[in-house]
């Protein structure tokens, strides 16, 4: 059991940060938060999944982002743990 266990939790990879991003018509500039494939825009309460990749580095254009998945958060989102919370409860 344990070294099932072992297996699982090298498979297992949470990938969680913050970056920066644009949305909308006139490229608005904001802080995107990012949770194993979960991402959501500061103050928003529209949470996607995404299989694409997301830049950490440098800006992403959150209208481009391919959304396989969408949730709405019980309030707006404004850190990273906060967008953690929403998708594990």
């Amino acid at each position: 059991m344990g070294q099932f266990f072992k297996i699982c939790n090298k498979q297992i990879m949470k990938t969680e940060f913050e970056f920066n991003c644009v949305y909308g018509s006139g490229h608005t500039r904001d802080t995107g938060y990012y949770y194993n494939g979960w991402y959501v825009v500061d103050g928003s309460i529209n949470v996607n999944y995404t299989n694409d990749p997301i830049d950490k580095d440098g800006i992403t254009d959150v209208e481009e982002l391919s959304d396989s998945d969408t949730f709405t958060a019980r309030k707006p989102i404004y850190s990273l743990e906060e967008l953690i919370y929403q998708v594990n409860n």
